[in-house]
C-alpha cells in the first residue's frame, strides 16, 4: 500500500469512528480581539504632502507599521501609563522611511512616547539617514534621538479612557525650540543649509534631531528658508497605552480585642474535660483560625491542645491531668484576616481526683 493510500485509509477510519461515536468536531474557537497600544502620527504636513518634491515625499513602512492617508500607525506598544500620575513610557513597533529628490532618506523606527512626573513629554526613535549625491555617499545611524517634545496636564488628566487602554492626543512643540543660528560659516547656519537668524522664531523639532541631521543638511525639520515653513511643524499624534494600575495594599489583619475562656468541665486523672474559648475581633467579624491552649502545673509535664475556631468560639477538649492546680493560657495563631496574639493568661482550675 502506498503512503498516500495509507493516509487516506487512516483518515477514513478516523471519520468513521467520529460518526459512530456521535461526536461532532467543530471549528476551533476564535480568540477574542484584544486592543493593543499604538502610535498614530502624520509626522508633519510637509511629510504628508503626497507627490511633492520635498525631502520627505516618498514613504515606505516596515516592521508592522502601516500608512493610511499619509498617517502612520506604529503598532504593538510595549510599556504603560500610570493613570494617576501620567508617568508613561511606551515603545511602538515598526518604521517609516521617507525620501525625496532622489537624494535623501530618513528612517524613524521604534518610536517611544514618554511622559515624566512633571508632565513633560518626549517622542524619541531610532533614526538613520542617507544622502547619495555626495561622493562618496554618506549615512548616519541608526541612533536613538529625541524627535520632539510636548506638555501634558498634571496627574495624568490628558490621558483618557479608550476601551481597555488610555489615549493621549497632543501637538508637539514648534516655536521657541531651537535657538536661531547666529552666523553663516560652516560651523553654524551654513552648515545646516540655512542662513543666520533661522529657524525663524526658533521653530524646529528637537535640537538633538537637528544636530543629528546636520551632516546631510536636511532642513525638513525646522523653519529653514524665507518661505513659509510652518508645514514642517510636527503634526499632532495619538498614543494609546496600557494603564498600569497599582495594586491596592493588602488590608491589615484585624486585631483580636478579647480572649475569654468560659464554662469548664474539669478533667480528672482518668477523664478529659471541656472548656469554651471565645475570641472577639476589632472589626466585629467572626474570628477564624486556630487557638492553642496550654495547661501548666509546677512539677508536671506541660500539655497543649490546638483547635479550630468556628465563628469566634470553640469548645476545646481538656486532656486528662494530674491532681493539683493547673494554670491555663491561650494563644491565637492568626490568619491573613486576623492578627496573631501573644500568649494570654486564661485562669485555671484544680484537679481533685
Amino acid at each position: 500500500m502506498s503512503i498516500t493510500i495509507a493516509r487516506r485509509a487512516a483518515a477514513g477510519l478516523v471519520s468513521a469512528a467520529v460518526v459512530t461515536s456521535g461526536l461532532v468536531l467543530g471549528a476551533p474557537a476564535q480568540a477574542a480581539d484584544v486592543a493593543t497600544p499604538s502610535l498614530t502620527w502624520k509626522i508633519s504636513t510637509y511629510a504628508a504632502t503626497e507627490g511633492g518634491a520635498g525631502q520627505l515625499a516618498d514613504h515606505t513602512t516596515a516592521g508592522g507599521a502601516t500608512e493610511t492617508d499619509r498617517t502612520v500607525t506604529f503598532p504593538n506598544g510595549v510599556g504603560s501609563v500610570d493613570p494617576t500620575t501620567g508617568i508613561a513610557s511606551v515603545t511602538y513597533a515598526g518604521s517609516i522611511t521617507m525620501s525625496g529628490h532622489d537624494v535623501y532618506t530618513i528612517t524613524i523606527a521604534k518610536p517611544t512616547v514618554a511622559v515624566d512626573a512633571a508632565g513633560k513629554g518626549t517622542i524619541s526613535a531610532d533614526v538613520s539617514w542617507t544622502r547619495t549625491d555626495s561622493s562618496p555617499a554618506i549615512a548616519g545611524g541608526p541612533t536613538r534621538v529625541k524627535l520632539t517634545t510636548f506638555s501634558t496636564a498634571a496627574a495624568g488628566a490628558d490621558w483618557t479612557a479608550d476601551g481597555e487602554l488610555r489615549s493621549l492626543t497632543k501637538t508637539p512643540s514648534w516655536a521657541g525650540v531651537q535657538a536661531p543660528f547666529t552666523d553663516t560659516n560652516a560651523s553654524d547656519a551654513a552648515g545646516y543649509g540655512t542662513t543666520a537668524g533661522r529657524p525663524l522664531d526658533g521653530k524646529s523639532w528637537d535640537p538633538a534631531l537637528i544636530a543629528f541631521l546636520k551632516a546631510p543638511t536636511m532642513g525638513a525639520f525646522f523653519y529653514q528658508t524665507s518661505n513659509s515653513n510652518d508645514n514642517k511643524a510636527p503634526a499632532p499624534f495619538t498614543a494609546t497605552a496600557v494603564a498600569k494600575i497599582a495594586p491596592k495594599p493588602a488590608a491589615k489583619p484585624a486585631k483580636i480585642t478579647s480572649i475569654k475562656r468560659g464554662s469548664t468541665t474539669k478533667p480528672t486523672t482518668k477523664k478529659a474535660g471541656r472548656t469554651t474559648v471565645t475570641l472577639t475581633s476589632s472589626t466585629g467579624a467572626p474570628v477564624t483560625g486556630q487557638v492553642t491552649l496550654t495547661f501548666k502545673q509546677k512539677g508536671q509535664k506541660t500539655k497543649t491542645k490546638t483547635a479550630y475556631l468556628s465563628a469566634g468560639t470553640r469548645v476545646v477538649t481538656v486532656p486528662k491531668l494530674a491532681k493539683g492546680t493547673w494554670k491555663v493560657s491561650v494563644k491565637y495563631l492568626g490568619t491573613t484576616s486576623f492578627a496573631r496574639t501573644a500568649t494570654v493568661a486564661a485562669g485555671g482550675f484544680t484537679v481533685v481526683k
